[in-house]
């Protein structure tokens, strides 16, 4: 260094030109102004003059140093920045604009790309510095601190990038080691790597491509990566093979975003080599759930080449996909028949889940032992799945079992209060005696069943739950209708009495001729019975009359003798009537199911 300075002081030998360039300094040149000023500053500071001589006043006397003064102009210029109008009204660069724009592109371009203003004015200007600049530029904008000027060197190169070989070849070193520096922001950075996609150097793109796939954490820009992938992955079979091995790689990487490892086994879906992208996707299947579920999807449309590339895959799909649904009903409105079909189809159900996933689950271990993996979260999976299909399933067939049994349950009463019902009805409706008048039943008031009257009684047809529940009800509703008169125990118990014998008869017997005749019609005596009765009493009035007493007293041992059989008779059948319909209250009372 010393050497150089020593020949560049040698060829400043004339103390005149040196004069002249530190006037030029001073701004007392003949043309000076910022950039002239700027520039011989920088240029005597270059040349490595020391300060002691430079003070000298053959070496201009200057009294302060070269990068105070040229600091100095550079900071005065930065403030005119936002001061200085770019265009006149009638949309031309103004001659100010002009000549503040030749002191940063001649100047010192870095320090303005480096500043951290970010005002309209600044990015209007930088722009153009860049632009102007070209290539330079572009490299002067990219390693810039300032995100905004990063920016505008990115544009600069997209449009320069295509010019020539050489501009591309010096551009896209620049631009992937931009690409690949975390520090800068994603979504320059993505800027970056598309426009480095569209360089004419394939196998350079490839590289870069697999850098950002295998290295690169940042997701957007690993997106950015499958996105160029997929573009590229189908130009060769060269290609395809070299993008299929980054796209495994990195879809077994569990340090991936799930959705990206997805998006690249969508593009692993379309090589051409069936087999072996069957057996890529066939190892999604043992990763969580997305990435399996992402598995299923893709595999099922090529189930039966799986059967032959990895039966085991094929078993574990087959539970995977495996679907099923339960026919649900309101269990109380179903009728047994339909009940044990529903039954039937539950159970089939449940065997064929059985069969299915105790196949898969032993397949899924098999299938991680082969490709080196673990098994155990799609075997967790398998075993919950399975338990969770069949305790639904048996909790139906429980159900259904329960409601067979309560159904037939309640079948088997309501058959049996029928039969006690239609037989107290069809008693009740064939009474003969007269006391027994009020008791006869049929028809029956409306408004003691819901449902018909007949269809109450005499129904056989298979009924659900629901409307046996109904039935049974409306059979309560004739029993309690049978049993509105306490009549039936209170009107009976004066007729029929243990301590009532047929002896007795002859003592009341004259009691019982005062409504004799009446009580004869209402028991349903034929005419000739009717007759003689008439006949008796007239006699009983009449003989006394004209015979006297004795033949009174013939007259009635004649009539006890014709009575006593009738009365018997009548007195016997009123007793088996009142009997029967006791017995059959008791049935009801001791034989009804509730």
């Amino acid at each position: 260094m010393a050497a150089k300075h020593y020949h560049v002081k040698e060829a400043f030998a004339d103390w005149d030109v040196l004069k002249d360039i530190a006037k030029e300094v001073k701004g007392k040149g003949e043309v000076s102004n910022d950039l002239t000023r700027w520039a011989a500053a920088s240029a005597l500071e270059a040349i490595g003059y020391s300060q002691q001589s430079l003070q000298h006043l053959e070496g201009g006397g200057f009294t302060e140093s070269l990068d105070r003064i040229r600091r100095e102009i550079r900071d005065r210029k930065l403030t005119e920045i936002n001061r200085i109008q770019r265009l006149n009204s009638r949309g031309e660069t103004t001659a100010e604009y002009e000549r503040h724009l030749e002191f940063w592109i001649y100047g010192p371009a870095d320090e303005l790309l480096n500043d951290n203003d970010r005002s309209l004015n600044y990015q209007n200007l930088i722009g153009d510095v860049i632009s102007k600049l070209h290539g330079r530029g572009v490299y002067l904008g990219l390693i810039s601190p300032n995100s905004i000027v990063q920016g505008a060197a990115l544009r600069q190169a997209g449009l320069i990038f295509k010019e020539s070989a050489e501009i591309e070849k010096y551009l896209y070193g620049l631009l992937e080691e931009f690409l690949h520096n975390s520090n800068n922001e994603t979504s320059l950075r993505i800027n970056a790597a598309e426009i480095i996609n569209t360089a004419t150097d394939l196998s350079r793109r490839l590289q870069t491509l697999s850098k950002l796939l295998l290295e690169e954490k940042n997701t957007k820009l690993q997106e950015v990566a499958l996105r160029q992938a997929q573009s590229l992955f189908k130009r060769s079979a060269e290609i395809e093979e070299f993008i299929y091995r980054l796209l495994e790689e990195f879809l077994h990487n569990p340090n991936n975003e799930v959705s990206l490892r997805i998006a690249g086994a969508e593009i692993i879906n379309t090589a051409t080599d069936l087999s072996r992208r069957l057996k890529t996707l066939s190892q999604l299947l043992l990763d969580k759930t997305e990435l399996r579920n992402a598995a299923v999807r893709l595999l099922t449309p090529y189930k039966q080449e799986l059967t032959r590339v990895e039966p085991d895959a094929n078993t574990i799909l087959d539970a995977l996909i495996f679907e099923y649904q339960l026919n649900k009903a309101e269990p109380k409105d179903l009728t047994i028949s339909q009940l044990e079909t529903y039954f039937s189809s539950a159970s089939q159900y449940h065997r064929e889940v059985s069969e299915i996933f105790t196949n898969a689950i032993p397949a899924s271990e098999s299938l991680a032992q082969r490709y080196g993996r673990s098994g155990s979260v799609l075997k967790q999976f398998l075993q919950n799945k399975q338990d969770e299909y069949l305790s639904a399933i048996e909790s139906w067939l429980q159900v259904l079992r329960h409601q067979i049994s309560e159904t037939e349950t309640e079948q088997i009463k309501v058959k049996s209060n029928q039969l006690l019902i239609k037989e107290v009805i069809e008693i009740m409706t064939n009474l003969e005696s007269s006391w027994a008048s009020e008791l006869r039943l049929f028809p029956l008031p409306e408004n003691v069943c819901v449902c018909d009257a007949n269809f109450v009684l005499y129904t056989t047809e298979f009924h659900t739950y629901n409307q046996i529940y109904k039935i049974k009800m409306d059979l309560k509703s004739i029993k309690e209708y049978i049993y509105i008169n306490q009549t039936i125990q209170s009107f009976l118990n004066p007729i029929v009495s243990s301590k009532t014998a047929l002896d007795d008869l002859l003592k009341t017997l004259y009691q019982l001729r005062e409504y004799d005749l009446n009580l004869s019609f209402q028991c349903g005596f034929n005419d000739t019975q009717a007759l003689l009765i008439v006949l008796y009493y007239a006699l009983l009035i009449v003989i006394p009359l004209f015979y006297g007493w004795a033949w009174l007293g013939v007259i009635l041992i004649v009539t006890i003798g014709i009575r006593f059989p009738f009365v018997v008779r009548y007195r016997e059948k009123t007793e088996k009537e009142i009997k029967d319909i006791q017995s059959l209250i008791y049935k009801l009372n001791t034989q009804w199911k509730e």
